[in-house]
């Protein structure tokens, strides 16, 4: 399995036990939306397995290199927004996420090729945390959505993740000081 830097650097700070879902998101976007108020961030407070959190953290990495490269991060008024929740199937529960950009380049289907980056994607979704994603190409701008099984998640971390979901929390802008190691002073060990 490949890991994003970023992603591997939580792991290893968090003892390789749990990382917050909500950092890692913050981690991977932190070098295309620091200072900016280009990111909105909305969920429960979730703890995902150090596993899952390396191959998520590869496809919010991908996310982000193509906002940044094609998407709402290559203009200067775009847009991403990432939320989370714990929703209940007709099976089972699954963690959901969905990675939505508005304002930058128009956006287009790919011709009928499926480039490195969807491929890492399915690989890092399918293969390794046993999840889908589902894209939409519309003219706003691209989405995604996340399905992932709920064995991703720390036993114990979602508590609450089934009721109303914490007010959205701009970024950087919210009131934990962001240090020059990116990740939020109050969840330090």
């Amino acid at each position: 399995m490949v890991a994003s830097p970023r992603a591997q650097e939580l792991v290893s700070l968090g003892g390789w036990s749990e990382v917050s879902l909500q950092d890692l998101v913050l981690k991977e976007l932190q070098p295309y939306v620091e200072g900016t108020d280009r990111l909105t961030v909305n969920g429960p407070p979730i703890r995902l397995r150090p596993k899952a959190a390396l191959a998520l953290g590869m496809v919010l990495h991908e996310l982000s290199t193509n906002a940044a490269k094609h998407g709402a991060l290559s203009a200067e008024r775009g847009r991403v927004a990432v939320a989370w929740s714990a929703e209940s199937g007709d099976t089972a529960a699954h963690l959901v996420l969905r990675w939505t950009e508005e304002g930058g380049s128009p956006v287009r289907a790919p011709n009928g090729r499926t480039g490195f980056g969807s491929k890492l994607i399915e690989q890092q979704l399918r293969h390794d945390l046993g999840g889908a994603i589902k894209v939409d190409y519309s003219e706003v701008g691209f989405n995604a959505t996340l399905t992932l099984p709920f064995d991703v998640v720390v036993p114990g971390s979602i508590n609450g993740a089934f009721g109303d979901a914490p007010a959205k929390q701009p970024w950087p802008s919210d009131e934990r000081a962001m240090p020059s190691g990116g990740i939020p002073t109050s969840d330090r060990k």
